[in-house]
């Protein structure tokens, strides 16, 4: 894609998402280990004032770096919870999202809408206040200026 077709292909796609605060790069792994793409993926954000979340899902990711170098509020993902699609693996890595977050003050996970995942979150989710953890949106985190996610402090 070059410049123009992507910044063009973005901002259309943001256009219709009304109320968005910010971005993360599902199913863009590629892209965000490109520095020239991910600048002009940061300068539309930049303009609309939004969040870049990066799913880390390289190695060789640059887009946390770009966002950094255009002011925008930025996290990388802390756990990834269903790379594998039992409820067994999914319970270990909410585990490990419980610790970080009892560690660092907030940690941040992302997963897919999958079957597995879905009906773990359902049941989990409810017993999040006993163990003394409080979800919130990640907005609240990136846009309070006391708050900090893990992965920024």
């Amino acid at each position: 894609m070059t410049k123009e077709e992507l910044k063009t292909t973005l901002k259309k796609d943001l256009d219709g998402l009304p109320g968005i605060q910010g971005v993360n790069n599902h199913m863009g792994s590629l892209l965000t280990t490109k520095a020239e793409s991910m600048t002009w993926v940061m300068e539309v954000l930049q303009g609309r004032s939004l969040f870049f979340i990066d799913s880390l899902t390289s190695p060789k990711s640059v887009a946390e770096k770009i966002a950094k170098e255009h002011g925008l509020k930025t996290v990388t993902r802390d756990v990834f919870l269903d790379n594998i699609r039992t409820e067994q693996a999914i319970d270990k890595q909410f585990s490990r999202l419980i610790k970080l977050a009892r560690r660092h003050g907030s940690a941040l996970a992302i997963g897919h809408p999958y079957p597995e995942t879905t009906s773990y979150l359902k049941k989990r989710l409810e017993s999040l206040e006993q163990d003394g953890v409080v979800l919130v949106p990640l907005s609240r985190i990136l846009l309070t200026p006391d708050l900090t996610a893990s992965s920024n402090k």
